[in-house]
């Protein structure tokens, strides 16, 4: 099992133990066809991060970068999302852009699912 992350976050909590400890993450909430980047691999790697020696009382958030070049699939960003917030933790939506091509429309309409 890799340990950079946790151990960088060890680290990092033994110069400022005051710290918010973001896992800042593109693509978890985008597209349901990355394997790689689903919410639950992304509290699984949250999890494998406290599990490390003096991690377990880390203060931690989620943060999603949200980079939507194709029509959102609004129903599995609530998905993913709901999925997230089990974790409770908060969750910051840290970058967000939709392309322009998607219309006003689908655009309006996304920012108030992302919002509620």
């Amino acid at each position: 099992m890799p340990r950079a992350s946790a151990t960088f976050y060890n680290a990092a909590k033994g110069i400022d133990r005051t710290t918010t400890f973001f896992m800042n993450e593109f693509n978890t909430i985008e597209d349901n066809r990355d394997p790689l980047s689903t919410p639950s691999k992304h509290i699984a790697k949250l999890k494998q991060i406290q599990s490390f020696p003096g991690n377990n009382n880390l203060k931690q958030e989620i943060g999603l970068e949200s980079h939507f070049r194709n029509a959102p699939d609004l129903a599995y960003v609530r998905s993913s999302i709901d999925t997230l917030a089990s974790t409770g933790f908060p969750i910051w939506i840290t970058e967000l852009d939709i392309a322009s091509a998607l219309g006003q429309q689908v655009i309006k309409k996304f920012k108030r699912q992302k919002y509620t």
